[in-house]
C-alpha cells in the first residue's frame, strides 16, 4: 500500500470517502488530502486535513471496508501527519495541534475513538452539541429582548480588528490555557465579532461556515474584566443579527458546550432546545518535522477469545472483539489483560 497527497479536484471525485458537505465546502480547496493507493493504482482510502495555523483539524477519514482493521488506516494517518509536520517545519513553527472531533452517537464512534487513541491522540473533552435553526434563535424571547435592549458598545467585526490587538488577545488565551489561539483563517469575518470597549479585546464570538447550511460557533469567551452577565448574550445577539442579514433563516447554528458555564448559558437562553449529540475531541501535539519510522513495527496476531480472559465469560458473544458489555473490547483485554466485567 502506498500513501500519497492528492489534489482537491481528485479528492472531490472520491465523495464516498469524504464526510458529508466537505466536497461542497468553499474552503475545501485549501484542505490537504491524502490517499491510500493499492498496487493496481486504485484508491481505497482518503484522509482530509484542514491545515489551520494554530490547530489543524482532521475533517474526514474513510477506508474501504475490506481494508479496515489491517493497519492501513493507521498507515494513512501517519503518512498525513508526517507531511503536515514537514509543512509546519517549513513555516518556521515549532509544532501544531492536530485534532479530530466527531459525534459519539454515530455508528462506529467508539471504534474511531479507539483508533485515534491507539495512534497517540488524547481525548481532550466530551461536550454536548446543540443544533438550532437561525429562525428559531431569532424568535427566541430572550434573544428578542436582548436585541431590543442592546446597549453594549464596543462590539466590532473581527475584520475591523487590528492584527496587534487580535494577537495580544490570542496570546492571553493561550497562556491561560483557554484556547489554542485565534487565527483569522477559516473564520466568517462578517458574523465573528470582538468586544473591545477601550481598544483591548475583552471577549469574542467566533463563527465559521462548517458546511453548506451549517454555521458553527467555534468559540465564545468573555474575560474576567468584562464578566458582566449581559456581555455574553449581547455579543451573541450581535453575531446572530449579522448572521440573519447574511444567511437564510433555515440555516442551522451549531453550538458546542465545552464547559459547564457554556452549558448553563445555553440552557438559560434556549431552555426548549436539547443536545442533538455528544461530541468528542481527540488531540495530538505534532512537533515540526515529526516522522515516525513505521517499518517492521506492525505485527499481526490472530486474536480469538482463547487469547483473552473472555473464554468462559458469560458476556462472551463468540466474537473476538465484541461482547455483550462492550461494542469494542478494551485494548488491555485484547492484549490478554483482565476485564472489569469478566464473570
Amino acid at each position: 500500500m502506498e500513501y500519497r497527497m492528492i489534489s482537491p479536484d481528485v479528492a472531490k471525485d472520491m465523495k464516498g470517502y469524504l464526510a458529508h458537505g466537505i466536497a461542497d465546502d468553499p474552503a475545501s480547496a485549501e484542505y490537504l488530502y491524502f490517499a491510500a493507493v493499492k498496487e493496481d493504482g486504485g484508491l481505497c482510502g482518503l484522509l482530509c486535513i484542514d491545515p489551520a495555523e494554530n490547530e489543524s483539524e482532521i475533517k474526514s477519514i474513510g477506508l474501504s471496508p475490506e481494508y479496515c482493521g489491517k493497519g492501513y488506516g493507521s498507515g494513512l494517518l501517519h503518512a498525513a501527519m508526517t507531511e503536515l509536520a514537514q509543512i509546519v517545519k517549513e513555516t518556521g513553527r515549532d509544532s501544531v495541534k492536530l485534532s479530530a472531533s466527531f459525534g459519539m452517537e454515530k455508528p462506529g464512534s467508539e471504534r474511531l475513538l479507539w483508533f485515534f487513541e491507539k495512534n497517540g491522540f488524547s481525548q481532550s473533552d466530551i461536550c454536548n452539541e446543540y443544533m438550532i435553526r437561525l429562525s428559531t434563535i431569532s424568535e427566541n424571547v430572550m434573544m428578542k429582548s436582548v436585541e431590543r435592549k442592546n446597549t453594549l458598545k464596543g462590539v466590532v467585526s473581527i475584520k475591523d480588528v487590528t492584527d496587534t490587538a487580535l494577537n495580544a488577545y490570542s496570546n492571553r488565551l493561550i497562556k491561560a490555557g483557554l484556547y489554542p489561539g485565534i487565527s483569522r483563517e477559516g473564520l466568517d469575518d462578517t458574523v465573528s465579532v470582538c468586544y473591545m470597549p477601550d481598544g483591548e479585546i475583552l471577549g469574542c464570538a467566533l463563527f465559521n461556515e462548517l458546511s453548506i447550511g451549517v454555521l458553527q460557533n467555534i468559540w465564545i469567551n468573555v474575560s474576567l474584566e468584562a464578566s458582566n452577565s449581559a456581555v455574553f448574550p449581547l455579543m451573541l445577539a450581535e453575531s446572530l443579527r449579522r448572521a440573519k442579514e447574511k444567511f437564510p433563516d433555515n440555516i442551522r447554528v451549531s453550538f458546542l458546550a465545552a464547559e459547564d458555564e457554556s452549558e448553563r448559558l445555553l440552557n438559560q437562553m434556549f431552555p426548549e432546545e436539547k443536545p442533538c449529540s455528544k461530541a468528542v475531541t481527540c488531540i495530538k501535539d505534532l512537533p515540526a518535522g515529526w516522522k515516525e519510522d513505521r517499518q517492521d513495527t506492525t505485527v499481526f496476531e490472530i486474536i480469538s477469545s482463547d487469547n483473552m480472559c473472555c473464554k468462559d465469560c458469560v458476556h462472551n458473544t463468540g466474537m473476538a472483539m465484541e461482547c455483550a458489555k462492550y461494542l469494542i473490547k478494551p485494548e488491555a483485554v485484547a492484549a490478554g489483560g483482565m476485564c472489569d466485567y469478566h464473570e
